[in-house]
């Protein structure tokens, strides 16, 4: 490294030192560098009221109830029936389908349908695996 160049890196890192030590020391003294306008807009900003921004519905869900008189139940209606005596028992209504006989084509079209492609998979397969040479020809000859 050059000296010339190292001065040059040596007055940047002073530089830089020096914005960052006088940075601070220039906003400590409070001063407001804000215009007039915002000035008094941040003040009048401040001195408002809060606004409630909730629906009117949600104002209304949120208003100061006697927690007292509300009592919540909070088991499954199945819990609150069987506590009080109530059982409600209905039989389900089970149908028995009798077996069909004979040959379902629709199955057996499916079966053949996928032996048949398991069967060109493994075709498929087996001539990627073999690898298949042709001897090489000697170049034939040209006549002049």
């Amino acid at each position: 490294m050059s000296p010339k160049h190292r001065r040059f890196i040596t007055f940047g890192a002073a530089v830089v030192l020096a914005c960052a030590v006088s940075a601070p020391a220039t906003f400590a003294d409070g001063a407001d560098l804000r215009s007039p306008d915002t000035r008094d807009l941040a003040r009048s900003a401040q001195a408002s009221p809060a606004v409630d921004l909730r629906s009117p519905d949600s104002r209304d869900g949120h208003r100061a109830a006697p927690a007292a008189d509300v009592v919540i139940d909070g088991r499954s209606p199945d819990a609150v029936d069987l506590a009080s005596g109530r059982v409600v028992t209905l039989a389900p209504v089970v149908s028995v389908a009798a077996p069909q006989g004979g040959f379902d084509w629709g199955d057996a079209g499916i079966g053949a349908g996928g032996a048949v492609a398991v069967l060109l998979l493994g075709l498929g397969v087996a001539l990627m695996a073999t690898h298949r040479r042709r001897g090489i020809k000697p170049p034939r000859a040209v006549p002049h």
